[in-house]
Parts: C-alpha cells; structure tokens; sequence
C-alpha cells in the first residue's frame, strides 16, 4: 500500500502533461475544419475515465485505468475541490478520496491519511484526463464530421499520426508512456460534444501506439471518456467538519517511507552484499517483518502479501490463499504444482492458463519495484 501511495504522489508530481499548449495553426482555416471555442464556468463537475490497454507479442495483455469524479467551485477566485478516484493495476485496486482548498490536498489513499501542497493546476492533472478541452489544429487534423444530436453538436476529428503524435504526448501521456525506449503513435481520434451554449459536454479519445519498453514489444491503446456537468451550479459540500477532520492529516512526506531523513543515511546505508542491503532496506524502508522461518514479510490491502525467503531465492505474491512465487535464482516462475514459467525461454507448462501466466509475469514485475524502493535493481540481485 505504501509503495502504491508513492507511486501515485509521484505521478502528480512528475508525470503531469507538459506546460506546452497547442495553438491554433495558421494552416486553420474555415469552419469545417475547426472546434467551437468552449465556454467556461467558474464550477463545474467532471466525471472521467481512461484506460492503457497494453497488448504483447506474446498475446498477453496488462491493463491500468482509472475512473474519478471531480467537482470544482470558485476555480477563479479560490478554487476548492472534492475529488473520488478508484484506479485498476492489472487488477491490483486502489482508491483515493480528497479535499482541495487552501492550496493543499487532504487526501485518503487506501485507508491512509495525508496532505500535500499543489496547485489546482496539479489536482486537475491527478484525473489523468486532460479537463482543458481546447482547440486543436488543422494540421493535426486529417478528416472531421460534424453532427447535430439531441446531445449538442458533436465532432469527430480523425487525426494525423503526426498530429495525433503530438496531441497526446503534449495532452494525454500523464503516465509517460511516450518517454519509452521506442515510441510511435499510429492513430488518434477525438469526438467532443458541445452544448446550444457551447459548453463541453462530452469528450472521447483514442490513441494507438507501438512502444518498446527494455526490449519488448507492446502496442499500446489509450481510451479515456469525460463527461461534464452542473456548469455554473456545482458545490464541493466542503464543511468546518471536513476542515477540522483533515486538520489532523500529516505531510505525506511523514508517511513515505520511501524518502529517508538525513538523520536515517547511517541506518540506511549499503551492506558488504547486495542481499544484505535489500534485508536492511525492506526493514527499514518499506516496513517488512521478519518471520519466525527467517523469511521477509509485508501486508497490505486485505489479505494480500509479498514474502522474500532469501534461503530459496524466491519473492512471492500472496493474496489470500493462492500464492504466486518468482525465483530469481532460475529467472523461474510458478503458481504451486499448476503452473510453472521460464523467462529465459519462454517455455510453461502444458497445464498454464494465459490469465495464470499473466500473473507470474507481474509478480516479476512486483519484485523489480520493491528493489527499485531499495536503491537496486533485478540484475543486482541476480549477480549478487
């Protein structure tokens, strides 16, 4: 839970869309080939969701989304905000629950409290949707339809891989995607729907991509939906009894245990060997227990767990009763006597599932960041 926190706090702050705006083109011109420019409100509410879809060569898939609702009031003079997330980790889920005033975020992740200093520019870039629905070039733009619907008026812009290219890396990669050993969209639509006042009512938008991520081969879909509504009328409910409740939320820097204090750089430095550093860091750093048996455990969530038996060469993912273990030793994984993996070769047993195989392949991927919290690396450890 705590890495999953600092994952999300690193988002916010480091992996916000860049602060270069697209401006209208002067190859733009007529009305056929250009939006309305979109009215604004001083309150509104915005519902939204987006999805990476990742497809292997291999045939597996992995899948991270999210789905939120933020509603605004007084973004102009003294903008507050009460935001609700739930976001799906290849099916690891988390929820975060907030309040937005004074320039801070009151925040609840996963059951834990906490606050952070940020703009409104910050919170709008935590929904992981672009919520500034501009204008978008004519260049960009290879084909658009307009339409006249019970809704609004509704455009669809097919756009160019170039335009396309640039419109999501500049808007829509809020989990740098694009910043990928290799990176090429091949497609990008948009359909945005606006009201009889010119309002934004509806945005969806679908971008494709090939990515290369440490050699392998993925394509990559984004899809995400918005959907605005109460322009003008919206009303976060923030109370003196919020206030006086999130008074009591610490920095979340007091709860990162990640992030080591000066007065903690003896206890947490290096060991004579790279497992013995991991032992001291998990401990020290990410809270693991020692067990009886010798074994490293930490909890989270409800009944899910990690385990490092360093006797065995193994980390394991533990949620409830099924157990799922990697071998870093052999590069080896399994699911008990059901399903065993080889990385190397790429070779399973007859008796593996796809879905089996899947998460075997993300509890590698598990270790990999707890290593990364601990200042190494897979290679470390396996050279150790």
């Amino acid at each position: 839970m705590k890495r999953l926190l600092v994952l999300v706090l690193l988002l916010a702050g480091c992996s916000a869309a860049p602060d270069e705006k697209t401006e209208p083109s002067a190859e733009t011109s007529g009305q056929e080939t250009m939006l309305p420019a979109a009215e604004k409100a001083d309150s509104w509410t915005a519902d939204v969701r987006c999805t990476y879809s990742m497809l292997f060569p291999n045939e597996s898939s992995a899948e991270y989304s999210m789905d939120g609702i933020l509603t605004v009031q007084d973004e102009d003079s003294s903008p507050q905000a009460h935001l609700m997330q739930n976001f799906s980790a290849d099916g690891l889920n988390s929820t975060l629950t907030g309040w937005y005033y004074d320039k801070k975020l009151y925040a609840v992740y996963n059951g834990v409290n906490y606050y952070d200093e940020m703009s409104f520019t910050d919170v709008k870039s935590l929904m992981l949707v672009p919520l500034d629905c501009g204008e978008i070039p004519a260049s960009y733009i290879r084909d658009v339809t307009k339409e006249s619907t019970d809704a609004g008026e509704v455009y669809t812009l097919d756009l160019t891989e170039e335009g396309a290219e640039k419109l999501f890396v500049n808007q829509y990669d809020f989990y740098g995607i694009s910043s990928a050993d290799r990176y090429h969209v091949n497609s990008g639509k948009i359909v945005r729907t606006y009201s009889p006042e010119n309002y934004v009512v509806s945005e969806h938008a679908e971008f494709v991509s090939d990515v290369e991520i440490q050699g392998m081969d993925s394509e990559v879909t984004y899809d995400s939906e918005l959907y605005y509504s109460d322009y003008g009328t919206a009303e976060t409910g923030l109370t003196q009894a919020v206030k006086d409740m999130t008074a009591f939320y610490p920095h979340y820097s007091a709860i990162d245990t990640s992030q080591i204090s000066d007065a903690d750089l003896e206890a947490d430095a290096a060991e004579g060997s790279v497992t013995d550093t991991l032992k001291k860091r998990l401990v020290g750093r990410l809270g693991y227990v020692v067990q009886d048996d010798g074994t490293y455990l930490t909890e989270y969530n409800d009944g899910e767990s990690y385990i490092f038996d360093f006797d065995n060469s193994l980390f394991s993912y533990k949620n409830r009763t099924s157990q799922y273990a990697y071998s870093w030793k052999g590069d080896t994984g399994g699911f008990g006597s059901v399903c065993s993996y080889d990385f190397e070769t790429g070779i399973s047993s007859s008796t593996c599932t796809e879905e089996t195989l899947d998460m075997i392949r993300n509890v590698r991927l598990f270790l990999e960041m707890e290593l990364y919290y601990c200042g190494l690396s897979l290679d470390d450890l396996i050279e150790k």
